[in-house]
């Protein structure tokens, strides 16, 4: 059965177990997802033994605490393919898998779909559309990719890494790849897919840009700027510099084309800094506080 708007918690009866139900509900919803989580560590919340959990489960809800723990992580996982820009890696993680592989077996055998298939067949988000990535960017253009990396998680992370590795020469793709949760394989087709050039190449454009922060808001000399961000030497920048920019860093300096990219960095992290993957487990305890308090009242 698939669930357009699945619920989260397991709805009481209206009966004196009133309480155990809702306590069940709140535990499942704030710990079902979490890696590791399973049928002992539920009773244990619950203060009793996996026996008498298997029975009160069996007896009120027709099913046993393992189908609900798994009831819970799926209908999330679900919940994510229509709604997000996620890896099937990201998404396995947040639903309480460690292998993606036994994430995707586990989510067939629930809804007869892999993840894939399943994301393409219900996802409601619109994908993004191709947005050439071409130097010098103008504000706009900025304020597109920052869009861009608030609705795609792989985008911001490629942006962040980029700007924290502003001032090293040859940043690990391998590492790049690592955090956005995709393989290198990946990373470059989607990067391909999305800018027209590959995730190297806009880490290596990101430097030359801060370097043209550096020319219009500092008094540094173009050697000084190249050996502080690490390229081979002034030759080298300057050369680099002029391909990206069609002119050479003395000349960018003195037209003062840059106003557009002054504080790149700064605006890059500001965007994303409000903007971190989402804590679940937070809004999980919030959404069990609220329903407790009504409840008691």
């Amino acid at each position: 059965m698939l669930f357009s708007n699945p619920p989260l918690l397991v709805e009481p009866s209206r009966t004196r177990n009133d309480a155990f139900l809702l306590k069940l509900g709140v535990q499942l919803e704030i710990k079902a997802c979490t890696y590791g989580f399973n049928v002992p560590a539920l009773a244990q919340f619950l203060g009793m033994s996996v026996t008498q959990l298997k029975r009160k489960t069996r007896m009120y809800l027709n099913t046993s605490p393992g189908r609900l723990i798994l009831r819970h992580r799926m209908r999330k996982a679900a919940h994510l393919l229509r709604t997000r820009h996620l890896s099937i890696k990201q998404i396995a993680y947040a639903s309480g898998y460690q292998e993606p592989a036994f994430f995707s077996s586990a989510f067939k055998a629930y809804y007869q779909y892999t993840p894939t298939e399943y994301r393409s067949r219900f996802n409601t988000v619109q994908q993004p559309g191709q947005l050439d990535w071409e130097l010098p960017l103008t504000p706009t253009r900025l304020q597109q990719i920052i869009r861009l990396g608030k609705q795609l998680p792989w985008v911001k992370e490629l942006l962040l890494f980029a700007l924290e590795h502003l001032e090293q020469n040859g940043a690990s793709m391998q590492g790049l790849a690592v955090r956005t949760f995709l393989s290198p394989a990946q990373l470059n087709r989607k990067a391909n897919r999305m800018f027209g050039i590959s995730p190297g190449r806009i880490v290596r454009e990101l430097r030359l840009c801060h370097a043209a922060d550096l020319l219009c808001s500092t008094d540094e000399t173009v050697t000084s700027i190249a050996y502080d961000l690490n390229f081979v030497d002034a030759a080298h920048f300057c050369h680099r510099f002029e391909t990206a920019f069609g002119q050479s860093p003395t000349s960018y300096r003195k037209t003062k084309e840059a106003t557009g990219w002054v504080g790149i960095q700064q605006k890059l992290e500001a965007a994303f800094r409000s903007s971190d993957v989402d804590n679940d487990l937070a809004a999980a305890k919030a959404r069990g506080t609220q329903i407790m308090s009504r409840r008691s009242t």
